[in-house]
């Protein structure tokens, strides 16, 4: 495996458990942003700040997605360990150009996880003037 990331080559070991886990789930969902470049290319100014718009609209839906699956009794993760074997995904999607934004997996839970505890919200948000 070919880590897009070669100096972070430790976390493939991860990756690879994503695609383990991957394998079991109900439901697979692939974002692919159609409108972005190869990630080896260079962009200018105006099309990386597209690229980014592009991420965070993306990013919004995908939330909107996993909490309408949520309220149906869904479990849900997000895999974001993908770049480090991302040549092999995009070899196996057959996609050239376009960048590989998000997976998702959706299925029947068959287990609780313990909840784990929240950071207090005055402490993770500065409100600036």
């Amino acid at each position: 495996m070919q880590s897009l990331l070669p100096n972070y080559v430790n976390y493939i070991n991860s990756a690879q458990n994503s695609f383990k886990i991957m394998q079991e789930a109900t439901v697979l969902i692939f974002v692919i942003n159609t409108l972005s470049k190869e990630y080896r290319k260079f962009l200018s100014f105006e099309e990386h700040i597209a690229e980014i718009c592009d991420i965070q609209a993306i990013c919004a839906s995908i939330k909107n997605m996993l909490l309408t699956a949520n309220n149906l009794g869904l479990g849900s993760l997000w895999i974001g360990d993908i770049f480090f074997v991302y040549p092999e995904l995009k070899h196996w999607l057959n996609k050239k150009g376009e960048i590989i934004v998000y997976i998702a997996l959706l299925g029947y839970v068959d287990e609780k996880p313990v909840v784990r505890p929240r950071k207090d919200f005055d402490k993770i948000v500065q409100w600036r003037e």
